[in-house]
């Protein structure tokens, strides 16, 4: 039964809705269907040439590929091979229909009389290979296998850590604009929070989650690790607010941090999320910190020292820092914090991506690196990610550059012995 039983539109034209110079490929399924399909993008055609033009899909066991005069022009990846978003494993029959008026066809304009379409040919081929029923298979392509470790700092307000399952700020969620949906997604025993762009509207599809309101100070910033193959932004929403602080990233396939300076005092009531093609993304380790409110009293114990020891009592060292208002970073067993003055120099956490050689301190800065003072065998780059090889510190406090664009930055990094 329709939309259960699937609809693949090869070719959908209405002149009335969308001008003489648009064509739309669609599909129709449980997942999403009539005037939210689960997919639909359209495509710039010339109607007025007088020729003949080739509409055509390419149906395959994982995704369908839709062609305008044998150019590619757009694809459909499903979120999953179930039958609400993939029920395309059966035979289909091919419909040709020329409608008049309706929700689609628009008025119809009191003159009519007839209208013509010509159809040249309908072919269709095989594969030799045959088709693959991939239900029950992984069920989303691409995604990760783990969440990345992360010490969030003491004090800060988590709306979701797959690491503190009975934490969650998230209170909802709506589409506001193409397909857009969130759902649990497992990897390796950690619930992340999975987010899906299965349809593009216009220029992008976007929603949002409604969080608990939290109200913040000047110097709040909002944390969250994301995992996406194809380029995203992220958008803080303030209440009764159009979209503000916008921040866009490249997608890696490789877990990123993403920080955003939430700017004057306020309340974030919402998360947005933005993609212009169809993907998921997967979303762990979502805070908010306030740099003016640190940790409070002692902090951690560390070793009490003062100056260039770190002041882990909360003293301020020789260079200015006051350690305990920032949280550590473990990596087995040993802890480090890192520190620098620039605003937009922003940590993950310590991992070993596909670039790196070693596993190390993950920090993000504004442009593209070029060089680092600590030597080339004590860090990997990527564009404008480094990583620091945790093996590179030794010294309780080490002090290094990192040229970002044109700019050389100053940065520290703490070190505790995992047996102090």
């Amino acid at each position: 039964v329709w939309p259960g039983s699937g609809e693949v539109d090869i070719m959908e034209s209405s002149v009335n809705l969308w001008g003489s110079n648009n064509v739309y490929g669609t599909l129709h399924c449980t997942a999403g269907s009539g005037g939210s399909p689960v997919f639909t993008k359209n495509s710039t055609v010339t109607f007025s040439d007088g020729n003949f033009h080739k509409y055509a899909v390419d149906w395959d066991d994982d995704h369908i590929d839709w062609y305008y005069d044998d150019v590619k022009v757009f694809t459909y990846n499903p979120a999953s091979y179930d039958d609400g978003p993939w029920p395309f494993k059966e035979e289909f029959y091919i419909i040709i229909n020329l409608a008049v008026g309706g929700n689609l066809g628009g008025e119809v304009p009191a003159g009519f009389t007839s209208s013509t379409m010509e159809v040249d040919y309908v072919r269709v081929w095989q594969k030799d290979a045959g088709y693959t029923d991939r239900s029950g298979a992984i069920p989303v392509a691409g995604a990760p296998e783990s969440t990345v470790a992360k010490s969030i700092p003491e004090g800060a307000k988590v709306v979701y850590d797959s690491s503190v399952a009975a934490t969650n700020g998230i209170t909802g969620s709506k589409s506001w604009n193409g397909g857009w949906a969130t759902a649990d997604y497992t990897a390796s025993g950690k619930v992340l929070k999975q987010v899906t762009f299965s349809s593009i509207s216009g220029d992008n599809a976007c929603g949002g989650w409604d969080i608990e309101g939290y109200d913040y100070g000047a110097n709040a910033k909002l944390h969250l690790s994301v995992y996406a193959a194809q380029n995203f932004s992220i958008k803080p929403v303030k209440p009764d607010t159009a979209f503000d602080k916008t921040v866009s990233k490249a997608g890696t396939a490789e877990w990123v941090d993403v920080e955003i300076d939430l700017g004057a005092a306020n309340t974030l009531s919402q998360i947005g999320f933005v993609s212009s093609v169809v993907q998921n993304i997967w979303v762990d380790h979502v805070y908010i910190t306030e740099s003016d409110s640190g940790s409070g009293g002692s902090g951690e114990s560390g070793s009490g020292g003062t100056g260039g020891e770190g002041g882990e009592s909360g003293e301020t060292g020789d260079d200015g820092i006051n350690w305990s208002e920032i949280g550590w970073i473990t990596a087995s067993g040993d802890k480090f914090k890192f520190y620098s003055a620039n605003d937009k120099v922003g940590v993950v956490s310590v991992q070993k991506p596909n670039f790196a050689t070693k596993e190390g301190i993950y920090a993000t800065f504004p442009a593209g690196i070029s060089a680092c003072s600590l030597g080339e065998s004590n860090y990997d780059i990527q564009g404008a990610g480094i990583i620091l090889h945790v093996d590179a510190f030794t010294a309780k406090e080490t002090e290094f550059t990192v040229t970002s664009g044109a700019d050389t930055i100053t940065c520290y990094v703490y070190y505790v012995d995992g047996t102090e």
